[in-house]
């Protein structure tokens, strides 16, 4: 009996070195991607952003050197890049934005998914500090931070926000991504009362965005009643009602969540709601999701996007400020390519979290290879085109949303 438990401690081990060994290789490749896409001339905030959920050395010396070189400029965003990264370098790193004028709101929200003792206490000299400057919106960014966090502590933390009086409307988005009986009971107390009361539309929006991550049949019935809800008494809500509905199902990896993607897409697809915008939610959401099955949907949603005609639509153009009467053919091409860009915009955020075989196929074919961004660049010089290129794989390492879905999709082992 001891020989056996022996073994099987071993094996864990082993698996555990093993899994370990796996999780440093992605991120040492992360990193190198993000270096090359820097010297490539991406996106500076995209690659700041890329680095989100990563703490291990290497990222933070190149948090330090984009500090030293843009002078402060994106300090904001180097700190939104600590989320799930709670190590000491990273805490130390905090400390140093924060004296360098980082505001709290930053600072809490760098917290997102950081578990450790001292990112707990840290929370509550923040709470503290919203009490005592009657600042809400820091109350709501603490909350926010606790996204996927589902320990005593965090419990003991939610009861404060509330009793510091942060409203439940909130509160809910603290327990996104958890799956447990009391995350799920209070869900399902607040719709009944959005239901009773007509509440805001924009509490049943964050209990929705409260499921990103989660995977069982409740989740999957309160996403039906949440879309029935929605759908018949906010009408005028109905892009927003349909992009929280498609995001709360961000990290949702089972097949029942890809059937459910496809049926939103094949009931609202082709109406009057703003359905490339669906298509981009749908997109995001395969955020964190590796199956062969998401990486079809990818490829589909793609497609789709682009026989939707949007840019000729009338509602597309007064939007883009254009009169539908009157805009030529010039401004309809100008409006198309400004869609495929959006478009690779979200299909690379569909990739955050994502880190196998298939997944650098398809980054290939579509960031690399792609004619469309041939034929964005036609008339644009050869520098712009690969800094675009070097956006997309910046883009492709985080959701380009809320830190709560950064938090649910972008684990790498340095939350704790």
């Amino acid at each position: 009996m001891q020989n056996n438990f022996e073994k099987s401690s071993a094996e864990y081990k082993q698996e555990e070195s093993a899994r370990k060994e796996e999780r440093e290789k992605i991120v040492n490749e992360i990193v190198e991607n993000l270096k090359k896409a820097q010297k490539d001339e991406a996106s500076v905030e995209d690659v700041i952003l890329g680095l989100s959920g990563i703490g291990s050395h290497e990222s933070i010396t190149l948090r330090r050197e984009l500090l030293r070189e843009y002078k402060g400029e994106y300090n904001g965003l180097i700190a939104r890049s600590l989320i799930n990264v709670g190590n000491a370098e990273s805490m130390e790193l905090r400390k140093e934005l924060q004296d360098k004028g980082v505001g709290s709101k930053e600072i809490a929200l760098s917290l997102t998914g950081v578990m450790t003792s001292e990112a707990m206490l840290w929370r509550r000299k923040l709470i503290q500090e919203a009490v005592g400057e009657n600042n809400y919106n820091l109350l709501k960014n603490i909350a926010e931070s606790l996204a996927g966090i589902d320990t005593t502590e965090a419990r003991e933390l939610r009861e404060l926000l509330k009793s510091s009086g942060l409203k439940n409307e909130d509160l809910i988005l603290s327990f996104t991504g958890i799956s447990n009986e009391e995350a799920m009971e209070f869900r399902w107390k607040l719709f009944n009362e959005a239901v009773k009361d007509n509440r805001s539309f924009d509490l049943l929006r964050n209990i929705a965005y409260s499921l990103a991550g989660v995977d069982n049949d409740d989740s999957f019935e309160l996403r039906e009643k949440l879309l029935e809800k929605i759908s018949q008494n906010y009408s005028s809500y109905e892009y927003d009602a349909l992009m929280s509905i498609a995001m709360s199902l961000t990290g949702v990896k089972s097949q029942k969540s890809i059937d459910f993607r496809k049926k939103l897409l094949k009931k609202f697809g082709e109406r009057e709601v703003k359905q490339e915008f669906l298509i981009f939610s749908l997109l995001t959401s395969l955020a964190g999701v590796d199956s062969d099955e998401s990486m079809k949907l990818r490829e589909e949603l793609y497609e789709q996007f682009k026989t939707t005609e949007f840019e000729s639509s009338e509602r597309f153009l007064d939007s883009r400020g254009f009169d539908s009467y009157t805009a030529d053919e010039k401004i309809k091409e100008g409006l198309r390519k400004e869609g495929i860009k959006y478009l690779l915009f979200n299909f690379a955020a569909s990739f955050a979290g994502v880190n196998n075989s298939k997944a650098e196929e398809l980054k290939k074919k579509y960031f690399i290879d792609n004619p469309d961004i041939f034929d964005i660049f036609t008339k644009s010089s050869f520098t712009e085109s690969i800094s675009f290129k070097a956006t997309l794989m910046a883009k492709s390492y985080f959701t380009d949303h809320w830190p709560i879905f950064d938090a649910i999709v972008c684990r790498y082992g340095y939350e704790k």
